[in-house]
C-alpha cells in the first residue's frame, strides 16, 4: 500500500513539474484560444440564414439525371451569390450510391465551405441507414462520426497528386473477394486501369484555374442485387470542353451549329485529342482503355455524365441533358450473379 502511494506521489510530482514548463503553458493558451475561435465560428454559423433547398424525391444522379442536375446547379447558384444553403433530403423516397458521392462533392467545394452549408439525413429508415453508413459524415464537419459499413468506402484525391495506385487496388479488393466466393479467380487489371485512367485524366484535363480540383471515388456493394457500384467524380471542366473536337466542329459548323450530342460518336470511337498541346501524345489512349471496360460481361452498367451529355456506354448512346454539368462523372456496376458466371470466366 505504501509503495503504491509513493508511486502515485511521483506521478503527481512529475505532472506538476510538467505543467510549469513554458511549452505546456503555451499549448494550453493556444488550445483555449482555438476553443474560443471554434465557439465563435459555430455561433456565427448558427446565426446564418439558410435557404432550405428540398431535394427531388428520386435522389439518384443516374436514374433522375436532369432533375438532380437542375437541383445541383441551383445550389451552385445560391453559393455563387454568397447564400448559405441547407440540403434537405429528409423526404426522399429513393437514394442511390452515386448521389451520395455528388452530395459529398457539393459540401466539400471551397466556396461551399466559405458561405456555409448544412443538411440532414433521409427519414426513411432503410435510406437513412445507407446514408449514415456510407462514411459521408466522416468527410464533412459533423457533430460526431457514424460507423462506416464494411460494404462501401469513400476516397478523396486531388489533381496535384499522382495516380493513387494503392487506392485503386484497394477499391477492387471486394471484386476479387466476391468472385472468389463463386470460385472465380477474377482478373481486376482492366478495372484497375479504368480507375487509374480516370484519376489521371482529372490531372491531365483540369482547367489551369482549377489546379486543386478534387476527385472522389466511392464503391458500394449491393448485396441484394449482387453488384458492386462504383462512382467517380471530378468537378473540372468536363470532357467536351477539355477535349479538342475542333475538326468535327469546323466541319459541321459549315452546315449548322454543332452541339456536344453530335460529338458523342467520335468520343465513343476514341477519336479525340487533348485541348492542351503537351497532352496530345497520351490523350485518347486512356479514353479507349476506359471505354473498352464497358464491353466486359461483368460490367452491366456504364454511364458517363459530362457537360450537357449523358452517355450509356454499354449501348453506345448519348442523351442531351437540360442543364450543364461542369465536370465528369463515371459510374459502373460489376455484377456477380450466376447468370454471367461462365461469361466472366471465359472473358478472363
Amino acid at each position: 500500500m505504501k509503495r503504491s502511494y509513493t508511486n502515485l506521489q511521483k506521478v503527481r510530482t512529475k505532472y506538476q513539474q510538467k505543467r510549469k514548463r513554458n511549452s505546456w503553458i503555451k499549448r494550453k493558451k493556444t488550445n483555449k484560444l482555438l476553443r474560443k475561435l471554434r465557439f465563435e465560428q459555430q455561433k456565427a454559423f448558427n446565426e446564418r440564414v439558410f435557404i432550405n433547398h428540398i431535394a427531388p424525391l428520386n435522389c439518384s444522379f443516374i436514374d433522375n439525371t436532369n432533375e438532380i442536375l437542375t437541383y445541383f446547379n441551383e445550389i451552385k447558384e445560391f453559393i455563387a451569390q454568397g447564400q448559405s444553403v441547407e440540403l434537405d433530403i429528409s423526404k426522399i423516397t429513393h437514394l442511390t450510391p452515386d448521389m451520395i458521392t455528388l452530395l459529398l462533392v457539393i459540401f466539400n467545394e471551397k466556396q461551399s465551405r466559405k458561405v456555409g452549408m448544412k443538411g440532414n439525413a433521409p427519414n426513411n429508415a432503410e435510406l437513412k441507414k445507407m446514408f449514415l453508413s456510407s462514411g459521408f459524415y466522416d468527410n464533412v464537419i459533423s457533430a460526431g462520426t457514424k460507423k462506416v459499413a464494411y460494404n462501401n468506402k469513400l476516397w478523396r484525391g486531388t489533381t496535384n497528386n499522382q495516380v493513387q495506385g494503392k487506392m485503386a487496388s484497394e477499391a477492387l479488393d471486394m471484386c476479387r473477394e466476391v468472385f472468389l466466393k463463386k470460385n472465380i479467380k477474377y482478373d481486376t487489371d482492366p478495372l484497375y486501369n479504368l480507375l487509374s485512367e480516370a484519376m489521371s485524366n482529372t490531372k491531365n484535363h483540369a482547367n489551369s484555374k482549377q489546379l486543386n480540383t478534387n476527385w472522389w471515388l466511392y464503391w458500394y456493394f449491393d448485396e441484394a442485387e449482387e453488384k458492386l457500384k462504383y462512382s467517380f467524380i471530378d468537378l473540372g471542366i468536363g470532357i467536351f470542353k477539355s477535349a479538342n473536337f475542333s475538326w468535327y466542329r469546323e466541319t459541321f459548323n459549315e452546315i449548322f451549329s454543332v452541339g456536344n450530342i453530335l460529338l458523342v460518336k467520335s468520343f465513343l470511337n476514341g477519336k479525340i485529342t487533348s485541348s492542351r498541346e503537351k497532352d496530345k501524345a497520351i490523350s485518347g489512349k486512356g479514353v479507349k482503355q476506359i471505354l473498352s471496360c464497358a464491353k466486359l460481361p461483368e460490367i452491366t452498367t456504364f454511364i458517363i455524365i459530362t457537360n450537357d451529355i449523358k452517355i450509356d456506354v454499354k449501348i453506345q448512346k448519348g442523351t442531351e441533358l437540360s442543364s450543364n454539368f461542369e465536370g465528369t462523372f463515371i459510374y459502373f456496376e460489376v455484377s456477380f450473379n450466376q447468370k454471367n458466371k461462365d461469361l466472366v470466366a471465359d472473358a478472363h
